[in-house]
């Protein structure tokens, strides 16, 4: 970046930084005339470096304004060069950005000194809708608000509950978000976490959303087929596109805050630790003994893989998979209690049924 030096200080000339340390964003008018810091960005495979104002920065990313406002992920980083700062709020080619690295550039960013009609951070968005949605540990006043249940109770996911007003307004509010998760828990409805989703049109995608495009997903069906299985169906192309973006707020999960299915779910249930090193088959077979089995029972009758004429002998086949579940003493039986399921269900219903208990999202091919 032999540039860099140079085109900095003409930067500088033409605009003087101003920054409020450690200001929140309520107690600060959005910045309309003090800048924030300036800044040369190198993006991974490109020759010239990106230059422009430092406006947000989250776990998700970068974002800057050189003309417009652009949205970088931390993947695509190769360097970046702050003006007058020193090289403590620099990132050098092939450094490793921390989170204290991170927050440091935040503090001389646009925000939190205010924002004005500008892309909220998604570290902002999930704390936010974190402490706000607290109202919702009690369903009812989730029912109240509009709140409907869509869609199955999944072993790994718990049960949605969509707002389709907070849907169809097209924006996302901390407040409101647009579906929220529970799962009964020792006999309790218990919040675990939120959702938003957003409905674009055409071939233009929604780069504006926070955290963009990492923590999202499209859903070719409904919200309700949100998880649990690779559904085989034939669906037509469709011009209205579905994005989701999962956070649990309110129960850990080992893939991550924004993995969409959480496997350390059915040891919640069922009252048990969860392990260290989380075994998906262990999981899934655990999770026949709280109320997945209805749920896979459902699914392969949903699918076309329980007729009538194996429909005993797949309801034969799960109750006796969920027997042994309960008496398995540790999470490597549990592993060979679904392993020796899967070996039966494709002897009775063919490979084909076999697709239906992949993980309908990427976060558990680590567990796979």
């Amino acid at each position: 970046m032999k540039t860099w030096n140079s085109t900095l200080l003409a930067l500088v000339a033409a605009t003087t930084a101003c920054f409020n340390w450690g200001t929140r964003p309520k107690d600060f008018e959005p910045a309309m005339g003090p800048r924030g810091a300036r800044v040369a960005l190198r993006v991974r495979g490109e020759s010239a470096d990106r230059l422009g104002e430092l406006i947000a920065v989250d776990s998700a990313g970068i974002t800057i304004d050189n003309g417009k406002f652009v949205r970088i992920a931390w993947a695509r980083v190769d360097a970046l060069d702050v003006a007058q700062l020193g090289r403590d709020y620099d990132i050098r080619f092939g450094e490793e950005v921390t989170q204290e690295k991170r927050a440091r550039l935040a503090l001389v960013s646009r925000f939190p000194q205010g924002l004005a009609r500008i892309p909220i951070p998604i570290d902002s968005l999930i704390t936010d809708a974190r402490i706000r949605s607290s109202r919702y540990e009690d369903r009812r006043v989730a029912v109240e608000e509009g709140y409907r249940r869509v869609g199955a109770d999944f072993p790994a996911m718990g049960e949605h509950w969509l707002n389709v007003p907070t849907l169809l307004a097209g924006h996302l509010d901390p407040a409101k978000p647009t579906f929220l998760v529970y799962a009964d828990v020792r006999g309790q409805p218990t919040l675990l976490g939120v959702g938003f989703a957003f409905i674009s049109h055409g071939d233009s995608l929604p780069a504006h959303l926070p955290g963009w495009p990492e923590r999202w997903h499209e859903h070719s069906g409904l919200l309700a087929d949100e998880s649990g299985a690779v559904m085989t169906r034939e669906t037509q192309p469709s011009r209205t596109h579905l994005w989701v973006m999962h956070a649990w707020t309110r129960f850990d999960n080992p893939d991550g805050e924004f993995a969409a299915e959480n496997w350390a779910l059915p040891y919640l249930r069922a009252g048990r630790a969860t392990p260290h090193h989380l075994d998906g088959s262990a999981a899934r077979a655990l999770s026949l003994t709280v109320g997945g089995d209805e749920f896979f029972r459902g699914l392969l009758t949903d699918a076309g893989f329980r007729p009538a004429t194996t429909a005993a002998r797949i309801d034969s086949l799960i109750a006796s998979a969920r027997a042994h579940a309960l008496e398995a003493a540790s999470d490597q039986e549990l592993g060979r209690v679904w392993s020796d399921f899967q070996t039966t269900l494709a002897a009775i219903s063919g490979p084909q049924a076999l697709a239906l208990l992949r993980p309908a999202h990427a976060a558990l091919e680590a567990h796979r």
